[in-house]
């Protein structure tokens, strides 16, 4: 079993505790990305996806609660409107759309200089966030 980094201090949170003593607060600063990880590897083996995206016959899997706190418009497709298949629009690359997927797992994109419009395109109809298109628009 892999062991994670641990952080400990004080807490001064506002969560229930014992007020017969000082709390101590624990943090695993590698969870996230360990987590993240492992959902990356479930979803490039295709296990526990409960999602397909369609982009121009291409099918990719995914897991919701990934793309639905990644995205407003997977948030509005999966939680609002509970679906579990959803099709992009045409005008987009699927390669491109293949990089934002995995981008939302591990926070990295890679992309040919040439191809920016494409991830534009793909960040912007997802609305991937600001932040991040307009990292791209440099």
């Amino acid at each position: 079993m892999q062991s994670l980094p641990m952080e400990v201090g004080s807490s001064s949170s506002s969560a229930p505790r014992d007020t017969s003593g000082p709390v101590v607060q624990v943090r695993f600063p590698s969870a996230q990305g360990s987590v993240l990880g492992s959902l990356n590897q479930q979803r490039e083996d295709g296990q526990l996806c409960d999602l397909s995206i369609h982009v121009q016959g291409h099918v990719f899997k995914a897991h919701r609660c990934v793309l639905a706190a990644s995205s407003p418009y997977f948030h509005d497709q999966v939680l609002l409107k509970n679906m579990s298949t959803v099709s992009i629009p045409a005008v987009m690359d699927p390669l491109a759309f293949e990089s934002v997927l995995s981008c939302a797992y591990t926070g990295e994109l890679r992309m040919l200089r040439d191809d920016i419009v494409n991830y534009l395109t793909v960040g912007r109809s997802c609305r991937c966030g600001t932040s991040w298109t307009n990292a791209l628009s440099c």
